[in-house]
This record gives C-alpha cells, structure tokens and sequence, in this order.
C-alpha cells in the first residue's frame, strides 16, 4: 500500500548551512518503495510560525509525518508533533534520528508520537509504511518502538547495518526547495566563493574520544563503514551536472580513517580529471606527509582538523582523544606548506580546564595559525562518557539537564572546581571575538575590498530566503553591511597598530572576576 509521507527538517536556524541529508535519504528510501513524500526544511526561519501557517494547514493530505530529532531540538520536535496530531488525530507521527535512537522509551512517553525508528532508517522506514495500517505486523519490524492497544511501549529488536551503503538511493536533494539557499551560503562561507553541497562516503566512526561515544556507537556501530569510491565519485558528478557544484565538503567524522580508501579516492579524481574541489574533517594522527600531497593534488582545498585543546592535560584528561599537541603542531604546519588550507574545531570548559589551560590553547591557536576556527563550549551530551564523567565528579556540579540547554555556542551548564558556569561563557565571548578577529585582520591585511564584496554576497543571499518583511530586512541589513564596511576601512587604514595592540597582546580573555 503506497503511502504520503511528510519529512520534517526543524532545525529552526538561519546559520545551520548544511542540508539534512540523513532526511533525504530517508526520502530517497521512501519513494523507491513507491511511497510519496514531501520534504519541509525550516532550517531558513527563526520559529514554528511558518510551519503553522503554510505547512499545517495541508496536514491533512498526508498518512504519516516523520521528524529528524538530536537531542537539542526535542522540544521543538514534540511541539510540532502534537500541532500535527492536534489538527489530524489519526495521522502517523515517526520520530528518528540521534535522541530516539538513544531514547526509545522517553519519546514514545510522549501520546503525539505513534512510532520512534533507531539507528540508520532507510528499510526500517520503508517497510513501516508498507504496513502502516496493519497492526498486527508491527512488533515485526525490526528498528521500531511503538505503543500496542493497550499503551504499553514496546521496543523492537535493533535492525542490523547496512554493510554495503552503494544499495542506498543518492540523498533526495530535489526534495529541498531551500537548495540554492545552501549551495550559495555554503560556497560564501566554507568554500571560498563556490557553489558547494556537502556529502558523506562513511558512516560511524572508530575512535572512542569521550565527548562521543559511546553515543555515536549506538547509533552508527562500532566501525566505520565506506561507500565505494565509485558509488561517491557518481554523487559528486551528479551534484555538478544537476546544480553545477563545483566544491564538496565531506561530512563524515574522519574520511582519512581509511588510509586506502581515500588514496583511492583521489588517484580516481585525478585520473577522471574532476574538477570539482573538496574539503573534510580529519584526525591529525590520520594523515602524513605523503597522503596529504595526494589529497592536494586531487583538489583538497580544506582540512578540518579535531584540535579540540591547546592542552594535553585537558586533551587526555576530559576528552580522552589519544592525540598529541606536538603533533598537531607539525601536521598544520605541514597542511599549510603543502597549501591546503586548514579548520580547527576547539572546545573550552571542560571538567580539568583551568585558566592556565585556556591560555595555552589561546597560544596554541596563535601558533598553529588556522585558516578558520569553530570556537564550542564542552557539552557533556546525552549517552556519552565525558557526560557520565561529569555526573560521577563531586567536584562538578551539573546546572541544568534540560535538553532545550545543549547548546554548544551560547550556554555552560555546569560549574566545575576551577571555573563557574558564568566564568567559562565570558571567557568563550572573549575568544570567539579575539579569535574572529584574529582573522578579520588577516583578511583585512590581504584584501578587505575582497572580504567586503564576499560578506556583501552573503547578505544578498539572506535577503533572498527571507520570508515576510523583506523590505524593512532588505534596508537593515544592508544599513549594518555599510556600517561594518565603513569601520573595517577605518580599521585598515587609520588604527591597524593599535588594533594589533589591543588584540595580540597577552591577556586573559575575560574580565577579572
């Protein structure tokens, strides 16, 4: 029985530039059982209005609605699940994804949500809606959670993996009528001016850094496992004759895991002659010399490094990440000469992190000189062993469990012996500015006419995704566009001295307290 499913991204967030493609696998998945779907992306607006005037009032065209839910946005995600049971009461309502996965029971709690899918989705997804209307079949559909006639939850046997991820349908990326929005942010603001999508070759990750697993072993396995390097080149093609991409940048949480594969990888770009460029996240005790000349030569235009911390103590101690601060040094020194440019992802505030260690990553940054940095505040997230860590400390005293306060960016929610909650926040606002505009002068130095025209394309294309208000957003925006072009000008050409002064010096990176 063919079934009308609407897909739900609600990632409620005008900077989240990446298309959800765990969802458009799930689409692809769905229409190649001969069910019709319907893919809704909120990821370009700040609050639920959107989906209750243009989305809900169609609700009733469709069978079931499944939502993608992290942790993070379980609120969210339960709010639209029960609007959506509110207007039609007999609707299926799926939830899948990282929190479901993790917590079967804690969601189906909820009377909005009908089933919870675990762990990878596409034939769990496919063959519930085969039999949606017959109840009798599910507590044979391995991968599910659901409520029986009586209330009781039950919780199925887990599906195994997919071994061989080439079976699964490209990510359904027709689905996204936010598409252009992506492909242009992300070439303004991660790819240096291209039209990018990101894709992923791999699933899971086999390293056992504390601030994931055992979390993400739950969800994707214990090992990685890879597409072939065929069935990624053939995406990577499509994407440039469909949308004339001309960059990728690869999502999975290390792609040089597998020394062989990705030799593989780029010995088939060269030899296909692809001019496509590419960008990646890595591990430092990945890559060597060698294998980064070949990635080069293959169009690596980025590496994305897991730096985490500046100090061993904090890198050993918190995050249990089994790599070395010497070695980093030498890797991005390295990555630069051989002219790919480089990414640091860097979390403060862990449960060892002390002032004294704040600075030695303060310096360390400085001394590695990454071409762009993700500055994260320590999360301990649900499911994982720096969280369980934390919750055994005496000397830690965790403020809040609410998962609607997982927010790596803005929000520290505990106090720990050497550094409160107020204190790590302050400190984050003051590196994230020193840091930025550790950059801002880089660019400014080289070519601010350069910097100012990329950030004005960025504006145009917020303009373009705006929803309501265009006219009144259209004049404020480019007000504080002109206002910041002018004091970067200023800054050039009058007080560059004293801006080095004020932000190189060596000082703590908060107000004494």
């Amino acid at each position: 029985m063919s079934s009308n499913i609407l897909l739900i991204n609600p990632i409620l967030s005008k900077t989240d530039f990446e298309p959800p493609l765990g969802l458009l696998y799930i689409s692809g998945a769905c229409r190649a059982g001969g069910h019709k779907t319907k893919v809704v992306d909120l990821s370009f607006v700040r609050d639920l209005d959107y989906f209750k005037n243009y989305i809900l009032p169609e609700i009733f065209d469709f069978d079931a609605v499944g939502i993608y839910s992290m942790s993070s946005m379980i609120d969210n995600v339960l709010e639209i699940a029960c609007m959506v049971k509110h207007k039609k009461a007999d609707i299926k309502i799926i939830l899948g994804g990282p929190h479901p996965t993790l917590f079967p029971e804690e969601v189906l709690s909820s009377k909005c949500v009908d089933f919870v899918v675990m762990g990878e989705g596409e034939r769990t997804i496919a063959e519930l809606l085969d039999n949606i209307s017959n109840e009798s079949y599910y507590p044979f559909i391995n991968g599910i959670g659901f409520r029986d006639e009586e209330g009781k939850i039950i919780i199925n046997n887990r599906r195994e993996l997919i071994d061989n991820l080439d079976i699964l349908h490209f990510p359904d990326r027709t689905e996204l009528d936010t598409l252009e929005g992506y492909i242009n942010l992300a070439g303004i603001k991660v790819l240096f001016g291209r039209r990018a999508l990101n894709i992923i070759a791999s699933r899971g990750c086999s390293f056992d850094c504390a601030f994931c697993q055992p979390a993400l072993r739950k969800i994707h396995g214990p090992n990685a496992r890879y597409r072939s390097v065929r069935n990624v080149i053939a995406e990577m093609e499509y994407m440039k004759k469909k949308w004339k991409i001309d960059a990728v940048w690869f999502e999975d949480d290390t792609i040089t895991f597998k020394k062989d594969w990705i030799v593989e990888f780029c010995d088939s770009i060269m030899r296909n002659k692809i001019k496509i460029g590419w960008s990646c996240n890595s591990r430092i005790d990945t890559v060597d010399e060698g294998l980064l000349k070949i990635m080069k030569k293959a169009n690596c235009r980025q590496i994305r490094y897991g730096v985490e911390s500046g100090s061993q103590k904090v890198l050993d101690g918190d995050f249990k990440k089994g790599t070395k601060i010497d070695r980093v040094k030498d890797i991005f020194g390295m990555t630069r000469k051989i002219g790919i440019k480089t990414y640091s992802y860097v979390m403060i505030g862990g449960r060892l992190e002390t002032l004294d260690s704040i600075n030695e990553t303060r310096r360390f940054l400085k001394d590695i000189s990454p071409n762009h940095i993700q500055l994260a505040i320590t999360t301990p997230l649900p499911e994982t062993r720096l969280k369980q860590e934390m919750e055994s400390d005496k000397d830690i005293k965790i403020k809040t469990n609410s998962y609607k306060d997982i927010r790596l960016f803005e929000k520290c929610n505990f106090d720990t012996g050497y550094l409160k909650a107020y204190e790590i926040e302050s400190i984050y606002r003051g590196m994230f500015n020193e840091f930025h505009f550790f950059k801002l002068r880089e660019l400014i130095n080289k070519n601010i006419f350069s910097w100012i025209k990329r950030n004005l394309d960025f504006m145009i294309i917020l303009i373009k995704i705006k929803q309501d208000n265009k006219l009144l957003f259209t004049l404020s925006i480019f007000m504080r566009y002109l206002i910041l072009a002018l004091r970067l000008a200023i800054f050039r050409f009058l007080f560059m001295k004293k801006l080095d002064r004020i932000l190189f010096k060596e000082r703590l990176s908060f107000p004494p307290l």
